[in-house]
C-alpha cells in the first residue's frame, strides 16, 4: 500500500473515522484541504515535515506511513515496549533494545508460521476453534501484570 491508504487504515484505527474532516484536522494538527490534496493525488508524498507530525500523532513510523513496511508500530517507543513486552522485558531486566530485537525476531517468525496455523486451525471442528481460542486467552492472561491479576481476582 502507499501513503495515502497507510495513512487513512491509521486513522480509521485510531478513531478518526473521517480522514478530510475537522476532527482530524484537530486530532492530527494538520488542515483538512492538505489531507484532501493528498487524497486527491495519492502519488504524492507529504513532506517530511507532515510524515514527522504524522508519526506522532499516529504512533507510527515513516517506513510504514511510506508503504516500506506493513508493520506500523513504532518498535523506538520505550512507553510501548514497556506495556506490551511484560515477561520479555522482565527477563531482559529491562533492557528495551533487547527486548525489541527479540519482539522483532519473534514477529518474524510468527508471521512466517500463520499460514501453516491458519491452515490447521480451519481443519478443526468449531468446537475445537474455541478450544483453542479459550486456550490461548488463558495462557495471555498469564503475561499480565501480577498486581492486575490480583485486582481481577479480588473483583469477582
Amino acid at each position: 500500500m502507499g501513503f495515502y491508504e497507510n495513512f487513512e487504515k491509521l486513522c480509521h484505527e485510531r478513531g478518526i473515522t473521517q480522514v478530510c474532516s475537522k476532527e482530524a484536522e484537530e486530532k492530527l494538527g494538520i488542515k483538512k484541504g492538505t489531507i484532501s490534496a493528498w487524497k486527491r493525488d495519492r502519488a504524492k508524498t507529504p513532506s517530511s515535515k507532515y510524515l514527522k507530525l504524522l508519526t506522532e500523532r499516529l504512533n507510527t513510523t515513516m517506513d510504514y506511513l511510506l508503504g516500506e513496511t506493513n508493520d506500523p508500530t513504532d518498535y523506538s517507543d520505550g512507553d510501548l515496549i514497556a506495556d506490551h513486552a511484560g515477561a520479555a522485558l522482565d527477563h531482559f531486566n529491562g533492557d528495551v533494545e533487547k527486548t525489541i530485537n527479540l519482539q522483532k525476531i519473534t514477529d518474524n517468525d510468527v508471521r512466517s508460521e500463520m499460514p501453516l496455523v491458519l491452515k490447521l486451525y480451519n481443519k478443526l471442528t468449531y468446537e475445537d476453534q474455541q478450544e483453542v481460542i479459550s486456550f490461548i486467552k488463558f495462557k495471555l492472561s498469564m503475561y499480565e501484570p501480577q498486581e492486575k491479576r490480583n485486582t481481577a481476582s479480588h473483583a469477582v
